[in-house]
């Protein structure tokens, strides 16, 4: 079986980071990372080796090298001392995978109920994965994404893909 024409790689070395707050405490997270979080949901913003994912109006995610985990949590922890918001460390509740190629879509689809002609570049989605909870980032429509599901199913998650770009030869998980 030949298979889709599509490149699967986990992503290594992330930190992830959601952030919880109020508008009050929007301008010293800015502050803190220097750069302007992204109000309306599923849209991300890009400075200095660090996204931040809108997940919702008062939710984000910022993601960095897993080397600036430590600073940014001190960072931004420190900066929001007196104000209500919350910062966790969520790095090890997801696995990442990078997947690119022609066929990118096609493996997508068989995964996803979301209509993925109305993702664009830049942004993303939570959804369900192979049944299972996931963030889809689109890099690059039609060409590159990142999924991240949690780690509980990432052998499976791993497995799946395998099998939907037609790389595993045995049955299905």
């Amino acid at each position: 079986m030949s298979g889709y024409q599509v490149e699967i790689e986990p992503i290594k070395s992330t930190a992830l980071l959601c952030i919880r707050a109020d508008d009050d405490a929007l301008p010293v997270l800015q502050s803190a990372t220097g750069m302007a979080y992204p109000r309306k949901a599923r849209t991300a913003a890009a400075a200095d080796g660090l996204t931040v994912l809108a997940l919702s109006s008062d939710e984000w995610l910022l993601r960095s090298a897993a080397a600036r985990e430590s600073e940014l949590l001190d960072r931004l922890r420190d900066a929001t001392s007196g104000v209500h918001a919350a910062v966790t460390v969520v790095s090890d509740h997801y696995t990442g995978y990078r997947l690119r190629g022609d066929d990118v879509l096609c493996v997508l689809r068989q995964g996803v109920s979301l209509d993925l002609s109305r993702m664009h570049t830049g942004e993303h989605a939570r959804l369900l994965f192979a049944r299972c909870g996931a963030l889809l980032c689109c890099v690059e429509y039609g060409r590159c994404y990142e999924l991240f599901v949690e780690s509980s199913y990432a052998d499976y998650a791993a497995l799946w893909l395998e099998v939907a770009s037609g790389r595993h030869a045995g049955p299905a998980p």
